[in-house]
């Protein structure tokens, strides 16, 4: 069956390993969501394999990226009914790059994947890894988001990056 999957860098990066979606036992959770499930639609009409999520800014709770992305890749295997990986790289460092990377390499073999990463202001590697990916999507909190730090984010990996944006309450 489908399982949303992390990729876990040493021990700086959380291991969100989710249990397996099963349709038939499972409640809708967040993946039933209209919300999602037209965010899904809007994104699966892209041709990706690498999809970031990137924080607007330095307000974003940091586990916000990993939620949207379990959220998001459940809502794909839920219509589609094929693995979909989430990589957390809320906490990858510097120093962790390369076998960040290397191990996203071998995970695309086995299907897509969805990337949450940390606000560009704490993490030194958020925007090469949103530059890499095929498509990135902007999140943001619009109660405690400044619009200065959510073009800054955009203007430093480059518009051309982006497909839009998701808004959280």
């Amino acid at each position: 069956m489908a399982r949303a999957s992390s990729i876990a860098m040493n021990s700086l990066a959380r291991v969100a390993e989710r249990e397996p979606l099963d349709p038939e036992t499972d409640g809708p959770g967040l993946w039933g969501n209209i919300d999602w499930q037209r965010l899904w639609l809007n994104v699966e009409q892209q041709r990706w394999r690498t999809l970031a999520l990137v924080p607007a800014g330095a307000n974003v709770p940091l586990d916000l990226t990993l939620d949207a992305a379990v959220a998001l890749a459940r809502t794909g295997m839920a219509r589609h009914g094929r693995q979909i990986h989430v990589a957390d790289a809320t906490r990858v460092g510097f120093g962790d790059l390369a076998d960040f990377i290397e191990q996203l390499r071998d995970t695309l073999t086995g299907g897509p994947a969805i990337l949450a990463l940390a606000p560009a202001s704490y993490s030194p590697v958020t925007v090469q890894l949103a530059q890499s990916a095929d498509l990135s999507l902007l999140c943001i909190v619009l109660r405690s988001m400044r619009v200065s730090e959510a073009r800054q984010t955009v203007d430093e990996i480059g518009r051309q990056h982006f497909l839009g944006a998701i808004t959280f309450q």
